[in-house]
């Protein structure tokens, strides 16, 4: 597996799919983790709000930026590719 993963110029899952490999099978993808992740954040402004607690709401906000930005430079990858 390591042999054929140093000879390809982009490595995909389906190429360890096809191994057989336990490592294979737990396969996930960080970007759907870090989205829920980040829309967590977000959702704690309206809880930071509801109780007053400046530094949730500055955090919110720090993680809302997050968001918009990796968001921005998913879109300018996608057009560069």
């Amino acid at each position: 597996m390591l042999n054929t993963a140093r000879t390809e110029d982009r490595i995909a899952p389906a190429m360890f799919r096809v191994d057989g490999s336990e490592a294979s099978v737990r396969f996930l993808g960080i970007i759907p983790v870090l989205i829920f992740v980040l829309a967590g954040f977000m959702a704690m402004k309206c809880v930071g709000r509801r109780i007053s607690e400046v530094e949730l709401i500055t955090l919110s906000g720090v993680s809302t930026a997050l968001m918009w930005l990796s968001g921005i430079l998913f879109l300018l990858r996608q057009n560069s590719s």
